[in-house]
């Protein structure tokens, strides 16, 4: 008994200093990611050295992941083990400099060791309450720095900014979600919505909707009707009030971007999407299979932008194997959701709901390689821990 608490203990010091640092290195991806885009730079950055030792202990988690034969498991495996080193080649290839070698095989690699870290202690700690309470925890701290720093860039330019961190917010949820405490779920929408809402970001507002909707049809469809009939005829109502009887449309950035007649409704993405396919034809045949390398889609375009796709940008940089490997992902992703549906699991809702937004977004934004890739990891690990442990305690 001694020795089962001692254990038990350990798993939770691992796990508090783990979240920790992912908060924190959350909260500077978020300061990374404005200075990118604020010619002002207003906000201080601390230098960050996890690139130092992420790749490496990514690599070596690798020998674990063998030992889980899960379908999503290993096709998250052989995607990350294909890009890591075909990045790689080519940053040593062009001559990349060092820090940059190691901030992007970070970038790559970071998902695999999060979702490792995940199944590994969700699916080891008998009792999951404090660890539960440990993420809420971290979910504030993070959604407080979200609105700080969105606050600040609103006083800057007067409203007039896309948040590009609102996505951070979002990738969240998915993990709230998985803890199934409904109070703490529904508070965490609300305040999630918000961030949408005011961030002018339209790809995510789009996603979250339609994620919702799905998780309502599904509520529909396990013999929740009534309820779920009640809820979608609110949200209806609220929503009409809200564009019909107030101010809301007008006063609200993200949503009168959707009703602008004067502006480019895809932003320009459709010129994006068909510049890109044509470089990708124009390649030879190795570049075609094996890619460009890892970011070169900006390198390489005229625009200097990225794909604004994921397919696509995995098709340029990975070639048509990096795509197979990218779309098995999504395959096993959305066959899980399916699998979880069959078993009239809870997990099934944010399974759906998680999937929902990483399809919206793959198509008309970026996931895959962008700093925040690894909050789904982490869901995804929350998830395959959460399956693991009927084997090895029999209940969940």
């Amino acid at each position: 008994m001694r020795h089962f608490l001692r254990l038990e203990f350990y798993y939770y010091c691992i796990a508090l200093i783990v979240i920790a640092s992912m908060s924190i290195y959350t909260v500077y991806i978020m300061v990374s990611i404005v200075n990118e885009y604020d010619k002002y730079n207003i906000l201080p950055i601390v230098p960050n050295y996890s690139h130092l030792f992420i790749p490496i202990v990514s690599l070596i988690s690798f020998v674990y992941f063998f030992r889980d034969r899960d379908y999503l498991s290993i096709a998250f495996v052989a995607f990350t083990f294909y890009v890591v080193p075909i990045a790689l080649f080519f940053f040593l290839y062009n001559g990349q400099k060092l820090a940059q070698i190691l901030s992007s095989l970070n970038a790559l690699s970071l998902p695999l060791f999060t979702y490792m870290f995940t199944l590994w202690i969700v699916s080891h700690i008998r009792k999951l309450y404090f660890f539960n309470v440990i993420i809420v925890i971290a979910f504030i701290y993070v959604l407080i720095q979200y609105f700080i720093i969105s606050n600040i860039l609103f006083t800057v330019y007067n409203y007039n900014i896309n948040i590009n961190i609102s996505y951070i917010p979002l990738l969240l949820l998915f993990i709230i979600l998985a803890i199934n405490n409904k109070y703490v779920s529904g508070v965490s929408i609300i305040l999630v919505c918000i961030a949408l809402l005011v961030s002018g970001k339209r790809g995510g507002t789009i996603a979250f909707f339609f994620a919702i909707f799905l998780t309502i049809l599904l509520w529909f469809s396990n013999n929740n009707k009534r309820k779920a009939i009640l809820l979608l005829i609110f949200i209806g109502g609220v929503i009409f009030y809200l564009l019909y009887f107030t101010d809301f449309l007008s006063a609200n950035r993200t949503l009168e971007r959707f009703f602008d007649n004067n502006g480019d409704m895809d932003s320009g993405r459709s010129n994006i999407y068909m510049n890109v396919f044509t470089m990708f034809l124009k390649s030879d045949f190795f570049n075609m299979l094996l890619g460009h390398g890892f970011g070169t889609v900006e390198l390489h375009s005229k625009s200097g932008l990225s794909a604004h796709d994921d397919f696509l940008e995995v098709l340029y940089d990975f070639g048509v194997v990096g795509l197979i490997l990218y779309c098995r992902f999504h395959y096993c992703f959305f066959i899980k959701v399916l699998h979880f549906y069959k078993l009239r699991s809870y997990y099934a809702y944010p399974m759906i709901f998680a999937y929902a937004c990483f399809f919206i977004l793959s198509i008309v934004s970026h996931m895959f390689g962008y700093p925040y890739f690894y909050l789904l990891a982490f869901f995804l690990g929350y998830i395959r821990g959460m399956e693991k442990r009927i084997y090895i305690y029999g209940f969940i």
